[in-house]
């Protein structure tokens, strides 16, 4: 399955403390060069759950204009910071995918979280 940068898949991904894992939504966050090259794929995961609080969330709502295009079944929100790599044959199928307006909210997140160091002193 060719993977692009924005494609939204359901695939299966691990709890963080790797106790268990669900099958769920994700956004692949890797370039469609990488995808092509390597036999991982990076993802960032998808919950339904639009009450929960963070400051890594994008929420995609049914008013949102990536709501449809994305594929989701329920109002959903992408958790920028809950990262994995996993192999492609763990990529169930491809759900849709994101536009480039919300691909570059992911990005703006996603730069926050890597590169915005403030020093506490």
């Amino acid at each position: 399955m060719n993977l692009s940068q924005g494609d939204i898949v359901l695939t299966v991904f691990p709890y963080t403390d790797l106790t268990s894992q669900k099958v769920r939504p994700a956004v692949v966050l890797s370039t469609t060069s990488y995808n092509l090259q390597e036999k991982d794929v990076i993802l960032c995961l998808v919950t339904s759950n639009i009450r929960r609080e963070g400051s890594f969330l994008i929420r995609i709502d049914t008013s949102h204009p990536d709501y449809h295009p994305s594929g989701f079944k329920k109002p959903s929100a992408i958790i920028v910071d809950k990262i994995h790599s996993l192999h492609h044959s763990l990529i169930k199928r491809k759900l849709g995918s994101l536009g480039k307006g919300t691909l570059r909210e992911v990005e703006h997140v996603l730069k926050d979280i890597l590169f915005n160091h403030k020093s506490v002193h």
